[in-house]
């Protein structure tokens, strides 16, 4: 059973599946429960303790498609992320190419020879 947050303006405000002891600095919360999912595309009343859902919420084109254009913006990390090597291995190849400073090349030396790849 899903309960659902009600403020003194109708707004809701909280849905959880436990309820709790939630306050709103001057607000008035109301709990009353949901016997269905929870759909958070559509605008929900209630009357009796009981939440009715009710129309669509409308679409706010403008929010979409700014919502777009920040996901296509960073989209590219995630496509990306899964088709890299292994860090360890772009490190070990990295220091096996020469490509560290000196200072971190002999910091690496020292672990690779305390601790030596079995023959």
């Amino acid at each position: 059973m899903t309960h659902l947050a009600f403020d003194q303006n109708n707004k809701l405000v909280f849905v959880t599946s436990n309820p709790t002891d939630i306050t709103i600095p001057g607000s008035t919360i109301t709990w009353v429960t949901l016997d269905e999912e929870f759909d958070p595309l559509y605008e929900y009343t209630h009357s009796g303790g009981v939440a009715t859902k009710g129309n669509l919420l409308p679409v706010d084109e403008d929010e979409e498609k700014r919502k777009d254009d920040e996901w296509k913006a960073i989209k590219y990390k995630y496509d990306r992320k899964p088709e890299y090597p292994d860090i360890g291995d772009q490190l070990d190849d990295l220091y096996k190419k020469g490509a560290f400073s000196t200072e971190m090349a002999a910091k690496i030396k020292t672990v690779k020879d305390a601790h030596p790849k079995p023959s």
